[in-house]
């Protein structure tokens, strides 16, 4: 996403939320797969390894793959929660703005 603050007006922002949302709901479902994947991972883990106490299964799984994809997927869920939440407060502000503009 690279936006030009300066010469924004409140409908594009509008339609950058939209895209930017879009991309969210997309990013959570990914998220979602991952962390199931994940999750089953660990329970083979934890079956194959009855005798090992659970946090030392959750370290090993931890160190697998899933694991690394699962927590990417949730930085990116976080980062575009931030973008989403900023764009949210620029739109409100900028329509503020233009309409306040609008009416003097």
């Amino acid at each position: 996403m690279d936006i030009n603050l300066d010469n924004l007006d409140p409908f594009l922002a509008a339609e950058e939320l939209v895209k930017e949302s879009t991309l969210f709901a997309l990013l959570v479902s990914e998220y979602a797969d991952a962390e199931v994947s994940y999750k089953k991972k660990l329970l083979e883990f934890m079956n194959e390894n009855p005798e090992l106490p659970a946090n030392k299964v959750k370290i090993r799984a931890e160190g697998g793959e899933l694991y690394g994809v699962m927590r990417k997927l949730q930085a990116e869920v976080k980062g575009k929660e931030e973008i989403i939440r900023s764009l949210k407060k620029f739109v409100a502000v900028k329509t503020s703005e233009y309409n306040f503009s609008k009416n003097t």
